[in-house]
């Protein structure tokens, strides 16, 4: 289907969590010990895999990020200028503790859940409430 025919809302549902620098190494068997690595190059941390630096990740820390729902307009086919992603994404922010936790994501998510229950009666039915919208309310 051409993605310009399509008429729903799209909602990100994915809400993962940025993973932590130990995300490569810590479940991995022995005999891989050290095939990932955090390096310097150029005053910038990358991810070196069997020695071979990897630009998969650009930012391996996730310690500056995209802000939430940048992108909607770009992966909703509306981007008739041509725009790269990181041009669309704009100026990043830094990683907030619920980007990265567990506890701190459920935590935001129920108080903002709260906040935002109370202006609409179609919480959480309306699409309209994103990521970028609960962290814009606090």
């Amino acid at each position: 289907m051409d993605r310009r025919a399509f008429r729903g809302r799209i909602f990100d549902a994915d809400n993962h969590l940025y993973e932590t620098e130990d995300a490569f190494t810590r479940h991995l068997p022995a005999q891989y010990e050290g095939v990932f690595k955090y390096v310097q190059v150029h005053g910038r941390t990358k991810i070196a895999v069997n020695n071979v630096i990897s630009e998969y990740i650009p930012n391996p820390t996730f310690e500056v990020v995209g802000r939430p729902g940048s992108l909607a307009d770009y992966f909703g086919g509306n981007n008739s200028e041509g725009r790269t992603p990181r041009e669309i994404i704009g100026e990043p922010m830094r990683s907030v503790d619920a980007f990265r936790s567990p506890g701190a994501r459920l935590a935001l998510l129920t108080n903002s859940a709260s906040t935002l229950r109370s202006c609409s009666p179609l919480w959480p039915a309306s699409s309209r409430f994103t990521s970028r919208t609960i962290l814009n309310s606090r």
